[in-house]
């Protein structure tokens, strides 16, 4: 369960570790791209090689044989990646590997466009730590070919209008140009535009690593230092890139360091009877392994508890920064939370007596009725039509027992009229829940659903609600779920493309954080 995580003491000292930090570097793993939308390595790799297979006229069932065969034949995805390299850049084909990458990266089928998605959790935590620390004390490396990280950057950095005033994607050279921060891509960036930002070289194929290695690649000259020089932070990553496995033991053969490097490795709990012992032994194998890396690896079940680890690291270095006490328990993730139930539970969402209970269902069955109908008003003009035959609905859950589970509050069909109805879910996966689904994601989750789980429903699109101040930090409170019967064949959730079901995302999530502030 997400609170459980940053409750061990072994993560809570680790926070508090990366929060003294003189140096700090921030290594960002696909995870911050997998979660709004964009596929991990292995999920592009298998999107190209389809590709070739299609080029070579195999069909659906071929396809997938060949991917499972080519994959085996390169010895994993980086021989794969230099196939594909190699096929798409011949002027048999496309000529150019790099626009098939591109294009396999950011198409929206639904729109036949290439498209960035907003940011997300794990990007906005990364972007809260460059101002915290003094220039040139933090570092932000990726391996990822998207903006995203930047993208953020440069919103918050702009919003605060010291220097430096935004973000740019870079590689080697100064840490600061134009006045802009530099966000380092080990492997160069796409976007999904013109070209006009990108940086090239793109590192794919078995040849790229190699030259990373070289003795003056600005990769290997970097990762280096700072692996030796700096405290480090392994986010979103599945630590498996043969360089940065390789500068980490180059790093540590160099001699010892006072420098403490740390991993999290997101692993989705299995439901099995022997899941919890297998799942210990595993990882207590693993910590051996990753001890030769000079790594010490921590085990986020979900992606929230990855970009809620940043946001309390950011919390913690800023309490530093201002003098105040970092070993506050009130300060702590679960007491937040529990504190901000408490306060709910004052003023927009008490149980007892059961007059204020029934009045604040009333109130709260009216504000979704409300945002309802700004919702259906916002949906795009070619989904008009089909929007008057459908029949939509509007969720609130909120966060209990310190976000170890959720609470359908209130609903735009129905109000409450008794408390002892209200059964809390536990927050983890796996859940048949899309609420559940949205709340450990830290993301939006776009859910269809069988007729056989017993619900009228037939689509539901969840968006997990943050708060974001001074007071409360950044806290995960709730999620709004939008749900659609597909009356007459409407499927309007489903038939959104990004832009569009994005547009429909800032509402619920605007509308539902002001209802979850205190006092709001």
């Amino acid at each position: 369960m997400p609170g459980r995580f940053l409750a061990d003491p072994r993560v809570d000292e680790a926070i508090d570790t990366l929060a003294r930090s003189g140096q700090l570097t921030v290594f960002v793993g696909a995870g911050a791209s997998m979660e709004v939308g964009l596929p991990s390595w292995p999920a592009l790799i298998n999107r190209l090689l389809d590709g070739v297979a299609r080029d070579r006229g195999l069909n659906d069932s071929e396809a997938s044989e060949f991917i499972a065969a080519i994959t085996a034949e390169a010895d994993g995805v980086i021989g794969a990646a230099t196939v594909i390299r190699a096929h798409f850049s011949s002027s048999e084909f496309r000529g150019n590997a790099d626009e098939f990458i591109r294009r396999s990266l950011y198409l929206d089928p639904l729109s036949d466009d290439l498209v960035e998605p907003p940011f997300g959790p794990t990007a906005r935590a990364v972007a809260k730590l460059i101002r915290l620390w003094p220039i040139g004390a933090v570092e932000i490396v990726t391996t990822n070919y998207d903006f995203l990280l930047e993208r953020a950057a440069d919103e918050g950095l702009h919003a605060d209008g010291s220097a430096p005033t935004g973000a740019r994607a870079g590689q080697g050279g100064p840490q600061i140009e134009g006045g802009r921060f530099t966000v380092r891509h080990l492997h160069g960036a796409l976007g999904p535009g013109d070209g006009e930002s990108d940086l090239k070289p793109i590192v794919i194929a078995e040849a790229d690593y190699h030259l990373l290695q070289g003795d003056d690649a600005w990769q290997r000259e970097l990762m280096i230092t700072r692996l030796r020089e700096s405290n480090c932070i392994f986010v979103g990553a599945s630590m498996t890139d043969v360089n940065v496995l390789r500068f980490l033991r180059l790093a540590r053969d160099e001699g010892p360091t006072t420098h403490r490097h740390f991993a999290l490795l997101t692993r989705p709990p299995q439901d099995s009877p022997s899941a919890a012992k297998v799942t210990a032994a595993l990882r207590a194998a693993a910590q051996a392994r990753w001890a030769e890396y000079g790594v010490e690896v921590l085990y986020p079940d979900y992606f929230l508890e990855t970009s809620q680890f940043l946001e309390e690291l950011a919390r913690r270095r800023q309490a530093g920064n201002a003098g105040r006490l970092l070993d506050r328990p009130e300060d702590r993730y679960q007491q937040r939370l529990g504190s901000w139930q408490d306060a709910m539970e004052r003023t927009a969402l008490p149980r007892r007596p059961l007059e204020r209970f029934v009045d604040a269902q009333d109130r709260a069955n009216h504000a979704l009725g409300e945002w309802l109908v700004e919702l259906v008003n916002a949906m795009p003009g070619r989904l008009r039509a089909s929007c008057t035959r459908e029949t939509f609905g509007l969720q609130l859950w909120i966060a209990q027992d310190k976000g170890d589970s959720l609470l359908l509050w209130a609903q735009s069909t129905n109000s409450w009229r008794d408390p002892r109805v209200l059964e809390p879910i536990p927050a983890k996966l796996p859940s048949q829940w899309g609420a559940v689904q949205a709340y450990c994601a830290g993301s939006p989750v776009l859910q269809e659903l069988a007729a056989t789980i017993g619900s009228r429903w037939r689509s539901a699109l969840n968006v997990p609600i943050y708060l974001d101040d001074e007071q409360w930090g950044r806290l995960p409170v709730g999620v709004l779920g939008l749900s659609a019967m597909h009356r007459h064949g409407a499927a309007i959730l489903t038939t959104l493309d990004r832009a569009e079901r994005d547009t429909i995302v800032n509402i619920m999530a605007a509308a539902a954080t002001e209802y979850l502030t205190p006092n709001a």
